[in-house]
């Protein structure tokens, strides 16, 4: 399994202690999820700051890309509110989501 800790710091060019910054959690937490022992939402933040990162380096539409709502959907979500609101510099999408067992 690859170390999605060191892959998040090197693909945004920031320090373990930086992330945890950005997650509101300790140093210690990022250093144990950087073990292994990584709670599943946690695991998912990461892998959504991977993607993110992806989605500006690329993206070309003003809609939401259809990679992140494949991602979510893969993870298990279901998309049960959209908004999208855009205020002519910028634009904001709010998703809420469900997760069924």
């Amino acid at each position: 399994m690859d170390n999605i800790v060191k892959k998040v710091c090197k693909e945004l060019g920031i320090t373990q202690k930086e992330l945890a910054d950005k997650l509101d959690v300790s140093t210690a937490a990022i250093s144990t999820w950087g073990k292994g022992d990584i709670p599943k939402m946690a695991e998912l933040a990461l892998k959504l700051m991977l993607e993110n990162k992806d989605l500006k380096e690329t993206e070309k539409s003003p809609c939401m890309p259809i990679n992140v709502l494949n991602y979510l959907t893969t993870q298990g979500y279901q998309i049960i509110k959209y908004k999208n609101k855009s205020d002519g510099i910028g634009q904001t999408i709010k998703l809420t989501l469900f997760k069924g067992h």
